[in-house]
C-alpha cells in the first residue's frame, strides 16, 4: 500500500488547541470557519473549497493524491487537517471512496503524517478514527462481495487491504484512549469496533 506523499508539514505548536476532543459527522463548523479566515491564505481557502465541490460532486475518477499537491500553501498544519476533514466528509449519495488515490485513503494519509509531528492532538486522532471507520467498513463490504465471485485475486487483495487497515484502527483507537482514557468518544468508536470486528 502506498504511503501518501506529500510536501513536508510544519505543525504550528499548539495550533490545535481550539478544536473539539469529541469529532463528529458534523466536525466543528464554527470553528473551521473561523479559523479558515484567520489562520489560512486565499490559495489556501480556495482551494479547499474547490476540494469540498469534488468531494460533494463525488468525484471518484480524479486522483486526489496528486491533486491536493497542487495547492499553493506553506505547509501549515492546519490547512492540512482542512484537507483531510473535507476528503473524509461523505457525499449526499453516501458513497465511500475506497480506491488508493481516493478520498479516504488520501485523508488518512495526512492525519499519519500530522501525528508524526504532533501525536497527542485529540482532533487529528479522531479524525483518523472517522476514516480508519470509513476504510474498514468500506474494505468489509468490498472483500465479502469479491468472495462471492470469481475474483479469486482482487478477493485476496481486499481482504488484505482489510487486514491492514483493521490493525491500523485497532490501533488507533487503543491509542487514543491510552492517551485519553476517559474520553467518552473515544471509548464510544472502541466500543463500536469491538462490536463490529
Amino acid at each position: 500500500m502506498k504511503i501518501l506523499k506529500i510536501l513536508p508539514i510544519f505543525l504550528l505548536i499548539g495550533l490545535f488547541g481550539a478544536l473539539p476532543v469529541q469529532a463528529s459527522n458534523h466536525q466543528s463548523n464554527n470553528t473551521t470557519s473561523y479559523q479558515r479566515m484567520n489562520e489560512l491564505s486565499q490559495d489556501e481557502n480556495e482551494f479547499l473549497e474547490k476540494l469540498s465541490q469534488l468531494v460533494k460532486a463525488d468525484n471518484q475518477e480524479i486522483d486526489y493524491q496528486e491533486y491536493i499537491q497542487s495547492a499553493k500553501t506553506d505547509n501549515k498544519g492546519i490547512f492540512w487537517y482542512q484537507c483531510a476533514e473535507t476528503l473524509s466528509e461523505l457525499p449526499d449519495n453516501q458513497q465511500l471512496d475506497i480506491r488508493y488515490n481516493g478520498r479516504l485513503f488520501v485523508a488518512n494519509g495526512i492525519l499519519t503524517e500530522l501525528l508524526k509531528h504532533n501525536p497527542d492532538t485529540p482532533a487529528v486522532l479522531a479524525q483518523k478514527i472517522i476514516v480508519l471507520n470509513y476504510l474498514v467498513h468500506g474494505y468489509s463490504a468490498f472483500s465479502n462481495a469479491l468472495m462471492m465471485t470469481t475474483e479469486k485475486e482482487k478477493y485476496e487483495n481486499a481482504k488484505h487491504t482489510f487486514t491492514i487497515l483493521h490493525q491500523e484502527y485497532k490501533e488507533i483507537l487503543d491509542k487514543a484512549i491510552e492517551l485519553y482514557p476517559n474520553d467518552e468518544w473515544f471509548l464510544e468508536k472502541r466500543e463500536e469496533f469491538e462490536d463490529n470486528f
